[in-house]
């Protein structure tokens, strides 16, 4: 029995439909799957950095001050090891760093993970200018976030930061962060969101 011209055209359209569909399927749960991905990867990497946190010598971090004079002193050069030492057990991360805020709310670097020779060191008191507001919220509110992704002077990140805070007053001192370049972080996801 022939079929029409109209007919194929119908059949056609509906087997067009039919793919469009399944392919919106496909896309909204790919999407679904690297969304829950995304999250638990912002939680896991969080985790990581609260609990890298507790290893830093809060004694230490008090004596320091925010300013170029810091560089001079023992305690910032044994708080940049540590800062070295937590970014090799992070698969990926980039950046380990400590945070201040100085009275007239500007957020300063006290010290970061990288060579004190290297031109992506942050040396302490450079002002961090790109600092969001959830960066800046943290030293009122002491939550823990995980942020991005957030350009500044050195790339795009997602970022862990975590307040350390002074076991007598309770205040923060700094803010522990840690970036993943974004390229990395997604890269990451995606290739856990494929079927093994």
């Amino acid at each position: 029995m022939a079929i029409s011209a109209g007919e194929q055209s119908m059949a056609r359209l509906r087997c067009t439909y039919m793919a469009l569909v399944l392919g919106m399927v496909f896309v909204a749960g790919s999407a679904a799957i690297v969304l829950q991905r995304d999250s638990a990867a912002r939680s896991s990497f969080l985790t990581r950095i609260a609990d890298r946190a507790t290893t830093i010598d809060v004694a230490k971090i008090q004596t320091l001050r925010g300013t170029p004079s810091d560089a001079d002193t023992q305690a910032y050069v044994s708080i940049k090891r540590a800062l070295a030492e937590i970014q090799t057990q992070l698969p990926n991360c980039r950046f380990v760093y400590l945070l201040g805020r100085r009275p007239d709310g500007c957020v300063v670097f006290f010290a970061d993970s990288e060579p004190s020779q290297s031109r992506a060191c942050s040396p302490p008191g450079q002002p961090y200018y790109e600092a969001s507001a959830q960066l800046r919220s943290i030293f009122d509110s002491g939550q823990s976030i995980t942020e991005g992704p957030l350009s500044d002077r050195w790339g795009c990140w997602v970022s862990a930061l975590v307040p350390i805070v002074d076991p007598q007053t309770k205040s923060i001192i700094v803010v522990l962060g840690a970036d993943i370049s974004v390229r990395q972080w997604y890269t990451a996801i995606i290739s856990s969101s494929l079927p093994s």
